[in-house]
């Protein structure tokens, strides 16, 4: 094929190309304006609401009401338990206190009074040959105490009954205490030789029940 037909080709479908596209007459029929797309009502989405109706209510309320109904119930009995765990035993009269061997009333005194007996002192002069006074009268269960005082030479006093024994040297004074713890007459001398008259040196203790 030659060269100038081909070119002769193209040019022609060219003009035709632009005859068709500036000879036909833009139509007059106004561009309609697209509506914009309404919108239905739509219904609103029904929210969730945290709220429960009443039936879930009572159901939920059901448990915590038993359980503060059997707290109300146990706090009273715990409350009356402590109490009488706490509360001291009421006192028991005196009566029952009497009666029971472990609470004796005190009938005598804790602390007793020491009674202080009298001591019955005798002065006793010792000479020779004789004991002034010769002679002693006491009860049962006095306490006796004798002053034994020497004029002249060594002497002594000797009471066998009462285990006494007390010497005298010359000029010396001496004491003998004892409890006279039994009743009758007993006799009491001179254990230390004095003279002639030693054996004539003799005295007696009456002890009266």
């Amino acid at each position: 094929m030659n060269r100038p037909v081909v070119v002769l080709s193209i040019i022609v479908l060219v003009a035709l190309s632009a005859c068709t596209r500036y000879g036909q007459p833009a139509s007059k029929e106004p561009a309609t304006e697209q509506a914009p797309p309404t919108q239905s009502p739509s219904t609103p989405a029904p929210q969730e609401t945290s709220q429960t109706t009443p039936a879930t209510q009572s159901l939920e309320q059901r448990p915590e009401q038993e359980s503060e109904q059997k707290l109300t119930e146990t706090q009273p009995a715990q409350q009356t338990q402590q109490m009488n765990q706490t509360t001291p035993p009421p006192a028991q009269p005196q009566e029952a206190l009497t009666k029971s061997s472990k609470f004796k009333p005190a009938t005598e005194p804790l602390v007793k009074e020491v009674k202080t007996e009298e001591v019955k002192k005798f002065d006793i002069v010792v000479k020779q040959w004789e004991f002034i006074p010769d002679t002693i009268t006491v009860n049962v269960g006095d306490k006796v105490e004798f002053k034994l005082i020497n004029h002249d030479v060594p002497h002594g006093f000797y009471l066998p009954a009462f285990g006494v024994s007390e010497y005298l040297g010359r000029g010396e004074n001496a004491t003998a205490k004892f409890t006279a713890d039994k009743g009758g007459q007993f006799g009491f001398s001179c254990n230390v030789y004095c003279g002639a008259g030693h054996g004539n040196m003799v005295g007696k203790l009456v002890v009266n029940p």
